[in-house]
């Protein structure tokens, strides 16, 4: 009876291991197509140029970039570092209205919030 019973606990387990990392992967590309969606959202309302145009394409392709990793089965920090980075850049624009940083800080508190849950 007592076999039996392992018997079942280890074929469950590695089936529910697999179903939380298959939901952990589509977790962590859930935010990120958030986060590019708020940003495409951005500028389609303010028009980035210059100095700010050159941070947005930078946030795009690196969290582009990280999404193309996990996409891959590769959580890659130091892309997600790179995304939070040019993120953050882009939360500091002054052409940004109150309502847009909060949003984008929402969004940053998620990257950040992955990057700690995938240590």
């Amino acid at each position: 009876m007592l076999s039996r019973f392992l018997w079942v606990i280890a074929l469950i387990v590695p089936f529910v291991s697999a179903q939380e990392r298959s939901r952990s992967w589509e977790h962590a590309r859930e935010i990120v197509d958030r986060t590019m969606d708020d940003l495409r959202h951005i500028e389609r309302q303010n028009a980035f140029a210059g100095e700010d145009r050159d941070r947005y394409e930078r946030a795009m392709r690196s969290l582009s970039d990280f999404d193309r990793s996990v996409s891959e089965g590769r959580f890659d920090r130091g892309k997600l570092d790179e995304a939070i980075e040019h993120v953050d850049h882009v939360m500091k624009s002054k052409m940004l209205d109150p309502r847009e940083r909060d949003r984008v800080m929402d969004d940053l508190r998620d990257l950040r919030r992955l990057r700690e849950e995938w240590r």
